[in-house]
């Protein structure tokens, strides 16, 4: 018997699939996710297409009759780095009146992005969670067999990798 979330989620596929043609800029769709992405240059620019997008997106969610929560709506620029990280975006980001708040890490997915895509976020949480897990292992391994050991050791490292 399907559960109410993979029912739930199976509707919010069905009305989401024509999204891209509404917003008509590139969009990544996951469940009941929606990723805008583009690429510009000046500040300026990037509001006015972003809170285009938004317009668009929302005219699409009441024709729907879908509900977006803009307190859980945030945005992130990637950049080279040195660029465009003194650009400001206060206020000017929103999404039917309420400005959007401008994050300077994102965790999507189990990766945690930076704004110049270096990853060092991501890599210093998962250095940390190793080193708790290794930790919680050399605890325990003398009172394991090797056989188990083993499998706890190979479903500990498959819950990091996810």
């Amino acid at each position: 018997m399907a559960s109410r979330r993979s029912i739930a989620l199976s509707l919010v596929s069905i009305f989401i699939n024509d999204i891209s043609e509404i917003v008509k800029i590139p969009l990544i769709l996951y469940a009941d996710d929606i990723i805008i992405y583009f690429q510009k240059t000046e500040s300026d620019l990037i509001v006015k297409t972003l809170n285009e997008a938004l317009e668009r997106t929302r005219q699409w969610t009441l024709f729907n009759s879908i509900c977006v929560n803009a307190n859980k709506t945030d945005f992130i620029c990637f950049h080279k780095q040195g660029q465009n990280s003194k650009m400001e975006f206060s206020n000017k980001v929103s999404y039917h009146g309420l400005p959007l708040r401008r994050v300077f890490k994102l965790k999507y997915h189990g990766l945690i992005f930076d704004p110049t895509l270096t990853f060092s976020l991501h890599s210093d949480y998962v250095k940390t969670k190793l080193a708790s897990i290794v930790g919680s292992i050399k605890k325990t391994v003398k009172f394991l067999p090797d056989s188990i050991f083993k499998i706890v050791l190979m479903h500990t490292l498959f819950q990091v990798m996810m």
